[in-house]
Protein backbone atom coordinates (compact mmCIF):
# COMPACT_ATOMS: atom_id res chain seq x y z
CA UNK A 1 0.00 0.00 0.00
CA UNK A 2 1.42 3.34 -0.71
CA UNK A 3 1.49 6.23 1.30
CA UNK A 4 -0.73 8.45 -0.45
CA UNK A 5 -3.35 5.52 -0.40
CA UNK A 6 -2.79 5.01 3.75
CA UNK A 7 -3.13 8.36 3.70
CA UNK A 8 -6.84 8.22 2.44
CA UNK A 9 -7.86 4.93 4.68
CA UNK A 10 -6.57 7.00 7.72
CA UNK A 11 -8.60 10.15 7.02
CA UNK A 12 -11.55 8.74 5.79
CA UNK A 13 -11.49 6.79 9.04
CA UNK A 14 -10.16 9.66 10.95
CA UNK A 15 -13.38 11.74 9.55
CA UNK A 16 -15.85 9.38 10.94
CA UNK A 17 -14.23 8.66 14.35
CA UNK A 18 -12.93 12.12 15.35
CA UNK A 19 -16.40 13.02 15.19
CA UNK A 20 -18.07 10.67 17.41
CA UNK A 21 -15.29 10.47 19.88
CA UNK A 22 -15.44 14.38 20.36
CA UNK A 23 -19.50 13.70 20.77
CA UNK A 24 -19.32 11.25 23.64
CA UNK A 25 -16.30 12.78 26.03
CA UNK A 26 -17.18 13.42 29.55
CA UNK A 27 -16.90 17.84 29.98
CA UNK A 28 -15.30 18.14 33.12
CA UNK A 29 -16.32 21.69 33.40
CA UNK A 30 -12.71 23.36 33.06
CA UNK A 31 -11.73 25.11 29.96
CA UNK A 32 -9.35 23.57 27.40
CA UNK A 33 -7.22 24.15 24.81
CA UNK A 34 -8.31 23.53 21.64
CA UNK A 35 -5.05 25.44 19.75
CA UNK A 36 -4.51 24.21 16.44
CA UNK A 37 -1.97 21.92 15.35
CA UNK A 38 0.88 21.74 12.47
CA UNK A 39 -0.27 18.19 11.54
CA UNK A 40 -4.20 17.13 11.52
CA UNK A 41 -4.79 14.18 13.65
CA UNK A 42 -4.83 12.06 10.05
CA UNK A 43 -1.85 12.98 9.10
CA UNK A 44 0.01 11.73 12.24
CA UNK A 45 -1.86 8.45 12.38
CA UNK A 46 -0.15 8.12 8.89
CA UNK A 47 2.95 8.56 10.23
CA UNK A 48 2.43 6.00 13.06
CA UNK A 49 0.87 3.64 10.49
CA UNK A 50 3.72 3.86 8.28
CA UNK A 51 5.61 3.46 11.36
CA UNK A 52 4.84 0.46 12.25
CA UNK A 53 4.37 -1.16 8.84
CA UNK A 54 8.59 -0.44 8.12
CA UNK A 55 11.47 -2.28 9.19
CA UNK A 56 12.60 0.46 11.55
CA UNK A 57 13.09 0.33 14.45
CA UNK A 58 13.33 4.24 15.61
CA UNK A 59 11.64 7.14 14.44
CA UNK A 60 14.82 8.85 13.64
CA UNK A 61 15.81 6.08 11.32
CA UNK A 62 12.65 6.65 9.40
CA UNK A 63 12.90 10.25 9.05
CA UNK A 64 16.75 9.99 8.06
CA UNK A 65 16.07 6.89 4.93
CA UNK A 66 12.83 6.66 4.68
CA UNK A 67 11.45 10.22 4.72
CA UNK A 68 14.03 11.44 1.85
CA UNK A 69 13.38 8.46 -0.59
CA UNK A 70 9.20 8.66 -0.11
CA UNK A 71 9.56 12.35 -0.83
CA UNK A 72 11.33 11.91 -3.87
CA UNK A 73 9.45 9.26 -5.25
CA UNK A 74 6.20 10.80 -4.29
CA UNK A 75 7.11 14.46 -5.37
CA UNK A 76 6.46 15.89 -2.05
CA UNK A 77 8.50 19.54 -1.07
CA UNK A 78 11.29 19.20 1.35
CA UNK A 79 11.28 22.64 2.58
CA UNK A 80 14.98 22.42 5.00
CA UNK A 81 17.32 21.47 2.22
CA UNK A 82 18.70 18.49 3.96
CA UNK A 83 15.98 15.57 2.38
CA UNK A 84 13.71 15.67 5.29
CA UNK A 85 10.29 15.55 4.43
CA UNK A 86 7.56 18.37 5.74
CA UNK A 87 6.23 15.90 8.45
CA UNK A 88 9.53 15.28 10.06
CA UNK A 89 10.53 18.73 10.99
Amino acid sequence: MSVEELFCEVDDFCQVFILDWQRQQLSSGERKRRRDCRLTPSEMMTIIVYFHQSQYRNFKALQTRAGPRVARRKGLPRPNGEGTPRWAT
